[in-house]
């Protein structure tokens, strides 16, 4: 079967509406699906565009408040967030957050790191935020570097063969806290091949750190979306 789309993504809906058959099983190249997606994804977050929103909308957004206050009780003072994307998140844990120094966001894909330049552009922000290219099985930056580091709805979208990779790069570069806002404990997978809910606390039991906070994130318990807090020993 053909390669998994943006295109395949956006149809999805009229297909079903439509009885016909959905490219659920194709194969998702995040490189390539990103590369397109991330010339329409921001535009689903963007106030003055309605004709991009629905009803789920401002329970994102009560959902990044959530994943902010949770940052901020934690009086990190360097904070990496790990697939940034365009930088949807980013402004809220630096509205909410002031005793960060140094917010920095890691984005793989070339089109949303351009897309971060005008979402970021806002001047009470824009010289508060860095957002870099690089890649979580990678991430470019030296041990401990960070106090914090954070996902928000991420390594849903890494294959599992690549999560202990990643996890063990997340734990490298964090000093002192992890915050993960995925998916958990999911009783059956998304039919779509770019999406997963993985367990990840055992490999962080392994790489030295501990659960610190285990919770429901915000507004979307229905979709067991889940705040993990992780502490190093």
């Amino acid at each position: 079967m053909r390669e998994w789309t943006a295109q395949d993504c956006n149809e999805t809906h009229n297909h079903k509406l439509n009885n016909e058959k959905v490219n659920y099983g194709g194969d998702y190249v995040p490189e390539n699906f990103w590369k397109d997606m991330g010339r329409i994804y921001p535009l689903h977050f963007m106030k003055e565009d309605k004709s991009y929103q629905h009803e789920g909308m401002g329970k994102i957004e009560l959902n990044v408040g959530d994943l902010a206050g949770r940052i901020r009780a934690l009086q990190a003072r360097t904070v990496l967030e790990v697939g940034c994307g365009f930088g949807r998140c980013l402004p809220f844990v630096s509205s909410y957050c002031n005793e960060i120094e140094r917010l920095v966001g890691l984005e793989f894909s070339e089109t949303m790191i351009h897309q971060s330049i005008s979402y970021l552009a806002n001047p009470a922000y824009k010289d508060k935020i860095q957002v870099v290219q690089g890649d979580a099985r990678a991430i470019p930056f030296k041990d401990n570097e960070f106090e914090l580091i954070y996902t928000h709805v991420c390594l849903t979208h890494i294959p599992p063969e690549f999560i202990p990779r990643v996890t063990s790069e997340i734990s490298r570069v964090a000093e002192k806290y992890i915050v993960h806002v995925e998916r958990f404990n999911y009783p059956y997978e998304h039919p779509n091949p770019h999406r997963w809910s993985h367990m990840l606390v055992p490999f962080y039991l392994d790489l030295g750190w501990y659960v610190y906070e285990y919770d429901s994130a915000g507004e979307f318990p229905e979709h067991q979306t889940k705040v993990l807090v992780l502490k190093r020993r």
